[in-house]
């Protein structure tokens, strides 16, 4: 074997089934053997106990995948701290987890050629949104901009200059936690009762509510407490009654595949676990901004995964509605699987 790939994922909770992405990926273990390529695989209980394998191979390249079971039974829990989704406690828990994999994997293969697909530390990075906007800001890449505020007298102060704005949870995903703020009110897909937030205990479809007038500023008092981010909300364009945002995967600075995610205009989340849509044919993208705004929007995707060393990435895009500027959202390190698309198998095939 000319090299060597270590597969690092977790098993689904039922113990039969790799989590979608990385099941996929594993069936597409003999195109890597037959390019000469070994794989070896490992969870990451394997990782924390140090039970990682001999490699004969000099070269070692490292594919990471989500920590489904380390996220769920030690950071999206809620019973051991006042926690809210994705707030500061996530962000250093998740950190310290992906700190210990960076150690563990350069101490074992000191002595190898070792590259990781997604660096640890790129991981990091981009599961926390403040530090992903600053590392965009300074490749020069255009994010919408994040506001410094101390209280809730800043954001309606943004608010009463016409701004709207997107409070985000630093280290969320999935749409889960949003709150969208302008001049006719504020609404989140958090439950907030009694002075409270309160987690939802499942991750898709969390129902949008407006916090009355008389409870904003306690609640976004502890959406500043909890570190969220507040962050410009751009008005992008609408197509037949959609507005929409873009997924781009950039893969070793290839795009392979790339789709609109829509909603009604009167909604403000995207995301398909929280009622969006996919929209898969490419017509409604070019329909929507043009081959011309289409291939910007390509260049800049692959920009932003070079700024966050990623080899693997889904970054996601938008236009503002005069289709004169574009915007990069997030990206994730982590990005779900998709159908409609062989994402794992070109994957494999350019490793």
């Amino acid at each position: 074997m000319r090299k060597t790939v270590l597969v690092v994922g977790d098993l689904m909770m039922n113990d039969e089934k790799f989590e979608p992405s990385l099941n996929r990926f594993i069936t597409y273990k003999h195109r890597l053997n037959n390019r000469n390529i070994g794989v070896l695989f490992i969870t990451y209980d394997d990782l924390a106990a140090k039970r990682l394998p001999n490699v004969s191979t000099k070269r070692l390249d490292v594919m990471l995948f989500f920590p489904y079971n380390h996220w769920n039974e030690e950071i999206e829990r809620y019973d051991r701290d006042e926690r809210i989704y994705g707030d500061l406690n996530f962000g250093e828990d998740f950190k310290k987890f992906f700190l210990m994999v960076n150690s563990t994997i350069k101490r074992k293969y000191r002595y190898h050629d070792l590259r990781f697909i997604n660096p640890p530390t790129s991981c990091i990075i981009d599961r926390d949104k403040e530090k992903t906007y600053q590392a965009l800001k300074r490749a020069g890449i255009r994010s919408p901009i994040i506001y410094r505020v101390k209280s809730a007298s800043d954001v309606k102060g943004l608010i009463g200059k016409g701004i709207s704005l997107y409070a985000k949870p630093r280290f969320g995903a999935m749409g889960k936690g949003i709150t969208y703020i302008n001049q006719r009110g504020c609404y989140t897909n958090f439950i907030f009762r009694k002075n409270r937030i309160h987690n939802r205990l499942h991750d898709y479809n969390w129902k949008a509510v407006k916090i009355s007038q008389k409870n904003q500023s306690q609640f976004l008092k502890t959406l500043i407490d909890k570190g969220f981010i507040f962050q410009e909300a751009i008005y992008t364009p609408v197509v037949r009654g959609r507005k929409f945002d873009m997924r781009i995967y950039c893969i070793y600075n290839r795009v392979p595949y790339m789709y609109a995610k829509s909603t009604q205009a009167k909604n403000f989340i995207t995301n398909w676990s929280q009622g969006g849509r996919i929209e898969k044919k490419k017509s409604f993208l070019k329909r929507a901004i043009g081959d011309k705004a289409i291939r910007e929007a390509i260049l800049l995707a692959k920009k932003s995964a070079r700024a966050l060393k990623l080899n693997y990435a889904g970054v996601d895009v938008i236009f503002d509605r005069k289709r004169r500027e574009l915007y990069v959202l997030e990206i994730q390190s982590f990005p779900g699987y998709e159908r409609g698309f062989k994402l794992m198998k070109f994957l494999a095939d350019n490793i």
